[in-house]
């Protein structure tokens, strides 16, 4: 099974980001797959998350707003890395 890090902007959509994680968490877990969350603290903080976690071989899902999500596929533009919205 695929291993996934979610990268969360938790001040997005008034930190209703972070809760709405929580019903993908678990259909993901009860998939079987690992989740692994980290928590950013700026834009640049998200890249470089996502560019850590893209280059371990994990599916990269970005939770936040448009700019996280731009933010993100940028960073791992032309990486092989997967990114899930």
């Amino acid at each position: 099974m695929r291993q996934f890090t979610a990268v969360v902007n938790p001040t997005a959509g008034g930190a209703t980001s972070a809760a709405a994680l929580l019903g993908v968490a678990r259909l993901l877990r009860e998939a079987g797959a690992e989740l692994e969350t980290e928590y950013s603290h700026s834009l640049a903080h998200a890249r470089e998350l996502a560019r850590r976690a893209g280059a371990s071989g994990r599916v990269v899902l970005a939770v936040g707003g448009d700019g996280m999500a731009g933010g993100i596929g940028g960073a791992l533009s032309g990486t092989g890395a997967v990114l899930g919205l």
